[in-house]
Formats: C-alpha cells, sequence, structure tokens
C-alpha cells in the first residue's frame, strides 16, 4: 500500500575478504619481523631510483649512512647494472 513503510535487507558474506585481510596482515607483520632481524638489508624505493628508506642492514652494506638516505643520495638505479 502506498505510504506504508517498506523494509529492505541485504546480505552480503564477506567471509573470503575478511580471511584475505586476515592473510595481508599476517604477511605484513612476518614481514616487519624478518626485516627488523637485520639478516637481510631491505629498501624500499619508487619506480624513478629514488630509495625512499632502508633497514641498518642495508645501509651497513652500501657503505651508506642515514644522512645519505635523507639527503637523496642513495639511488638503486645507480647502485645496480643496467
Amino acid at each position: 500500500e502506498p505510504g506504508e513503510p517498506r523494509c529492505m535487507a541485504f546480505v552480503l558474506d564477506v567471509s573470503d575478504r575478511k580471511r584475505a585481510e586476515r592473510e595481508a596482515e599476517d604477511f605484513r607483520r612476518r614481514f616487519r619481523s624478518l626485516e627488523a632481524s637485520g639478516i637481510l638489508g631491505f629498501f624500499y624505493a619508487d619506480v624513478h631510483g629514488a630509495i625512499l628508506d632502508a633497514n641498518e642492514t642495508a645501509l651497513a652494506l652500501t657503505g651508506y649512512d642515514r644522512d645519505d638516505l635523507a639527503a637523496g643520495r642513495m639511488r638503486w638505479d645507480e647502485m645496480t647494472p643496467p
């Protein structure tokens, strides 16, 4: 009837999405743990060659320091062969 309130309900199964979010967070946690362990050197860079961040192991392996990183002197496109 016109004027009567109507009710609609939508049900969406988000269990796959929630599972994927949990798995992604677990991966990020394990990755951060590996990075912090100092076993491997890690760089975070952009596609243009700039290194945006690096862990202490990466700095020690390459001979750069935090000042070099902050000044933009660390560039993966200059450290790697063409």
